[in-house]
């Protein structure tokens, strides 16, 4: 997946079949879809591929335990489904994840484990784990700081984890094999219009500031919280739909008090549940839920929402964690569509919606990273008959997601298998395949999501940005004013990842 082998495809070619903008989980699953159909297919991203929402997600490929106990059967069950799907094409960015519920009250655990019995039936034949009880030494054996006193036992259940950004570079990268033109840093700038109709876009490519302009006979808005923007340009008197929600996920070291089973708190102080799950070396907690009117791809986590965590998890340990034991903080902005007289972001729908839209642009939005396949799939599917794509079924069921990469000669690059950080496996290697195969141009590319060292330990992903940016000032020949700029610019960002509150 070469960025200038696609700019040149982009550059020749005078109209496609399905044009996406977007290059988050929801459009880079369209992407493969299209193109696996047999659809001329190009997908334009304005920053890099999972920038925004989809490589903030919680890490889970889940059912959605809260959506059962809001009677939401039917997306339980297709998120289930697709779960396994997930599992089964991308080994290697998914695993297994065991949840132990703690149980202090007879008939709450009653309760819990009839939810989550039920939860295990609704996968049907691709359930991938047993419910059942654990006795209190078993529970206290997996989460050795869970508060014993009143403990009666818990409740196991089993989901998936996954490695959310990586997983959208093995979407693009299938995508690309199957012919499709996907280009991060190429921003849609206008509409280009006959009479009401959309035709085409023109976008512009960040990185050479140069314009292009893309015909195609079907136009995807898959923008996530941005998409009422694009909506606006297609219709000057549009409303907006979009309620967007901010969910903030706090990351620690996984030590003695986490082994290898995550930790569901059932009901938090506003109605949550809350996830505590190894994650890569480390444990991700969360998340909130709260309105937000901040419409950006690098949302700040506010302070509340990080002390919100602290405590509501801290409920369940004998041995506190401090905010000295936060590595790193993120935040990402939910993509949820207006639900009536709802008030609450918690509340609303998590189910997709698909809009045409008067001048004949189609936005998806809404739904959940689990869902992404079959998102895409009911797109296209109605899509096809409006604008004379290929009516070839959905294929992607069965599509592998694995990749990799040819070996690199040392006597090249003499750092090539050193670490790019002592506190991490990462080495210049993935650097040089993040550059050459899955077209990262900035260090924050490599240290945010192709590796995810931003969001396991920023202070660490500060100290390897100088190193990582020397080495991809090499690969993409660029000169010393950009390495200084580009140091500078990430520690910036990185600094916001780093918790300092400012109370206690």
């Amino acid at each position: 997946m070469d960025r200038n082998v696609m700019l040149q495809k982009l550059s020749a070619c005078q109209k496609c079949d399905v044009l996406i903008i977007g290059g988050g989980a929801t459009g880079l699953g369209i992407a493969l879809d299209a193109a696996a159909r047999g659809n001329k297919t190009i997908l334009v991203e304005k920053s890099d591929f999972a920038k925004a929402t989809s490589s903030r997600s919680t890490k889970l490929i889940h059912g959605g335990v809260r959506y059962l106990e809001q009677g939401n059967i039917s997306l339980v069950m297709e998120a289930l489904h697709e779960r396994w799907h997930m599992l089964r094409n991308a080994p290697s960015c998914t695993s297994l994840v065991h949840f132990v519920l703690p149980v202090y009250n007879l008939w709450s655990g009653i309760y819990y484990y009839t939810g989550l019995k039920l939860y295990e039936w609704l996968s049907g034949w691709y359930r991938i784990g047993r419910t059942r009880w654990m006795d209190k030494q078993e529970v206290l054996a997996q989460i050795p700081d869970l508060k014993a006193e009143h403990l009666l036992g818990g409740v196991l259940y089993h989901d998936g984890q996954f490695n959310d950004s990586l997983l959208c570079i093995r979407l693009a990268q299938a995508a690309a094999e199957r012919g499709a033109v996907v280009i991060n840093y190429m921003e849609c700038t206008d509409l280009i219009k006959s009479g009401d109709n959309v035709m085409g876009i023109k976008a512009v490519d960040s990185c050479q500031n140069k314009e292009y302009s893309i015909h195609a006979r079907c136009i995807i808005n898959a923008t996530g919280v941005f998409g009422d923007e694009i909506m606006t340009k297609e219709n000057p008197g549009h409303v907006d739909i979009m309620s967007p929600s901010i969910g903030v996920h706090v990351v620690v070291n996984k030590d003695e008090r986490f082994k290898d089973y995550g930790l569901l708190v059932p009901r938090t102080t506003d109605g949550r549940v809350l996830f505590a799950m190894p994650w890569m070396g480390k444990v991700v907690i969360g998340t909130t839920d709260s309105p937000s009117k901040n419409h950006t791809q690098e949302p700040k986590a506010p302070e509340e929402d990080v002390w919100f965590i602290l405590q509501n998890i801290n409920r369940y340990l004998s041995r506190k964690l401090q905010p000295s034991d936060i590595q790193s903080v993120f935040a990402g902005i939910r993509p949820l569509v207006k639900g009536g007289k709802q008030d609450k972001t918690s509340s609303l729908s998590r189910s997709h919606t698909i809009i045409q839209g008067p001048g004949g642009i189609w936005t998806i939005t809404g739904g959940k990273w689990t869902t992404y396949r079959k998102m895409a799939e009911d797109l296209l599917n109605r899509a096809s008959a409006f604008s004379g794509l290929s009516m070839k079924p959905c294929s992607t069921k069965h599509i592998s997601l694995e990749r990799s990469y040819p070996p690199v000669e040392a006597s090249e690059f003499p750092e090539i298998h050193e670490k790019i950080h002592p506190s991490f496996d990462y080495r210049y290697l993935d650097v040089y395949n993040a550059v050459m195969y899955e077209m990262a141009q900035y260090p924050e590319d490599v240290l945010a999501r192709r590796t995810r060292i931003l969001f396991l330990d920023a202070k660490a992903a500060q100290e390897a940005a100088p190193g990582v940016t020397r080495f991809m000032q090499k690969l993409l020949h660029k000169d010393e004013n950009w390495a200084a700029d580009q140091i500078q610019r990430f520690n910036t960002l990185a600094s916001q990842y780093i918790f300092h509150p400012s109370t206690q």
